[in-house]
């Protein structure tokens, strides 16, 4: 099932509350040496505010969605390419996907990634434009399968909360896991 989440969201579209996500992941990332692939690719990337956020931290991002009419660089789905992005993320798209295909979902983010995976989700939205509504432990559990947990960070209103792996902190609306592949 596809869903045209375009017109969803703030003013501009669903992603403007994604800053800070975007920000944050790619300004940790463009520190660590051993991203020596500097091509980023943002899966269901929307209207593609990410592009320019990631790329002021010294990545060239390409965007993919699948959803009509977007402004993205990759239109079709991208999942017959193997390790070719240094880092791969999906900004507030797991909840989007169908449980069964959750799965097979996270190893294809992880088969298209050669150094990392950066996912994001809310925490306990229940939505009619979501499949999955997760706990911070479900979040947690349901990605696993991508590799091994660097970092896990508590969304907070605007800010960034480290909970040192203890996800689900009072107050925090949604999780932001890095992930080594």
């Amino acid at each position: 099932m596809t869903i045209d989440l375009s017109k969803i969201g703030g003013e501009d579209g669903r992603e403007d509350t994604q800053w800070f996500t975007h920000e944050l992941s790619s300004y940790l990332l463009s520190a660590n040496p051993v991203v020596t692939n500097r091509l980023w690719l943002d899966v269901g990337a929307g209207l593609c505010h990410s592009k320019p956020r990631i790329e002021r931290n010294g990545f060239k991002c390409f965007t993919q969605d699948s959803a009509p009419n977007l402004p993205v660089d990759i239109a079709d789905e991208v999942w017959h390419v193997n390790g070719e992005f240094g880092v791969v993320s999906a900004f507030d798209v797991i909840e989007h996907i169908e449980p069964h295909e959750l799965n097979k979902f996270c190893m294809t983010l992880k088969r298209l990634a050669k150094h990392y995976v950066v996912v994001s989700a809310p925490y306990n939205q229940p939505s009619k434009y979501h499949f999955n509504v997760f706990s911070p432990s479900e979040l947690l559990l349901k990605t696993s399968v991508i590799g091994e947990l660097l970092c896990a960070y508590d969304l907070h209103d605007g800010f960034v909360g480290r909970a040192d792996y203890n996800l689900g902190k009072q107050g925090a609306f949604g999780g932001l896991l890095i992930y080594k592949v």
